[in-house]
């Protein structure tokens, strides 16, 4: 995905998406699969992720798919004594389960969620602490943990997770967190007051997404109406010249808060797509960001500078990925928010490899269907019933290498070169899976290995699965 093969010229939201993806992915190793960020690995690199995935949800380019596939390989199962740092991987990893509908992705954030209740206790009323030394209960932490919650109730259908959605915004709405002017501040003293530290863009954008979300699940007016105090109060605050900004700026020094306002441009941009005529300040707001951020403060070859208004004299890959966040929203604000989510993990049908066809022929009953050479198809047969969102999820095993395939259906070429990373063992077995909404009816479902177009390493898949 070359920066150089964009138009970055333009006017246009999709090229500024695009150019910024592009831009972000000179921070990525897709050898590795890891992040550079100016806070090394602890929480920026699943706000990286993120910006792909929204670009993803635009374009569904499979090389944004197979960059979400290795930060996955890399990132899964990654546990910190920060509390707050486990719950950006937890909501970017349930972003990619909606973007793809791959099961993987909801079980790693049931486990996150799972390690989080941990910081939970009843001092101050209770809410999470920030890390494992539970001597400071802040914002951040418990809008992550409201966000995954509601997220969680919604995509499973549990009442666990409706109940801790509850929980936490009662510990929020009562904690005195919000201030008289409708933000957020940093988090509470020792006496579990308010501690008027610090309004970071970010507090109001992760507290507006998890009211937009806890909205989804109770279908509450209030909860909607608190979101957009803050937001507003956020724009009304938290600006220099009708641009975001935050209030240690344009000092760098802070590195956790080079990202900290293309956080708040994520989530207002929800906030904007669940009611467009009842809102329509927010889209213009973020337009008028986007387009600031794009003519003031970007370099053209080191990305997009830490202050919006420009100029772009401190580029990170937090600073950057800040804007990619704020251009991929803009790019996607005319578009509306899914009424509906993915069926949950188990859902759909199962065809076992004893089910598929390898070159034509009856796939070898008892054992998976071995891909090892240029020009094999796996070809699966499906009954499809056409329910949207939709998708395929292949269960395969791989060596240490990272295998490439092409993939069809009924004959058209629905993604070139998906990444089937390597899983370490023939009996370790994972999943990839592709948003694809197939017709109703019989449809034919192809895994082929295409060495010109980039197909390598043996494959051993077990079965296919239709949602």
């Amino acid at each position: 995905m070359s920066a150089a093969a964009e138009d970055a010229s333009g006017k246009d939201p999709a090229q500024r998406d695009a150019w910024a993806i592009a831009t972000l992915l000179r921070n990525f190793s897709p050898r590795t699969g890891r992040w550079r960020t100016p806070t090394g690995e602890a929480w920026q690199p699943a706000l990286a992720i993120e910006a792909v995935l929204s670009s993803y949800e635009r374009n569904r380019d499979v090389r944004s798919l197979n960059v979400v596939e290795k930060s996955f390989a890399r990132y899964r199962g990654r546990r910190s004594r920060f509390f707050d740092d486990n719950g950006w991987y937890l909501n970017a990893w349930l972003r990619a389960y909606d973007a793809t509908g791959d099961p993987k992705y909801l079980t790693e954030a049931r486990a996150l969620f799972a390690a989080m209740t941990l910081g939970w206790d009843e001092r101050c009323g209770g809410g999470l602490w920030w890390n494992g030394d539970r001597t400071y209960k802040n914002a951040i932490t418990n809008e992550l943990f409201l966000l995954a919650a509601a997220r969680l109730s919604r995509r499973t259908g549990l009442d666990l997770y409706r109940q801790w959605a509850r929980r936490t915004w009662s510990f929020i709405e009562a904690s005195g967190l919000i201030n008289e002017a409708g933000l957020v501040n940093d988090g509470l003293d020792a006496d579990c007051r308010n501690n008027a530290q610090p309004t970071w863009t970010y507090n109001q954008g992760v507290l507006v997404g998890g009211l937009v979300e806890l909205w989804r699940v109770t279908g509450e007016d209030a909860l909607l109406a608190t979101a957009r105090r803050v937001a507003d109060a956020a724009i009304a605050n938290l600006t220099g010249d009708s641009v975001l900004r935050d209030l240690t700026e344009p000092d760098p020094s802070n590195a956790d808060s080079h990202l900290f306002k293309g956080i708040l441009a994520h989530h207002l941009a929800r906030l904007h797509r669940l009611d467009r005529s009842a809102q329509p300040g927010y889209g213009p707001f973020l337009a008028a960001n986007a387009e600031a951020a794009w003519t003031r403060a970007r370099d053209p070859v080191r990305g997009v500078g830490l202050d919006w208004a420009g100029p772009p004299t401190t580029v990170t890959g937090a600073t950057h990925t800040a804007a990619s966040l704020l251009f991929a929203e803009v790019a996607l604000l005319d578009r509306d928010e899914p009424s509906t989510v993915r069926a949950p993990v188990g859902a759909g049908t199962r065809y076992a490899a004893e089910d598929a066809e390898l070159d034509g022929v009856a796939a070898t009953r008892g054992g998976p269907v071995v891909s090892d050479r240029d020009g094999q198809v796996i070809r699966f047969t499906v009954e499809s019933t056409g329910v949207r969102p939709g998708s395929v999820t292949v269960r395969y095993a791989a060596g240490a290498g990272d295998g490439y395939r092409g993939v069809h259906i009924d004959g058209v070429r629905v993604a070139d070169g998906l990444l089937f990373t390597g899983t370490g063992g023939w009996d370790r077995y994972t999943t990839v899976s592709l948003d694809v909404a197939l017709a109703a009816g019989r449809r034919r479902v192809s895994i082929a290995y295409e060495a010109s177009r980039g197909s390598r390493t043996a494959l051993h898949v077990d079965s296919l699965t239709v949602r």
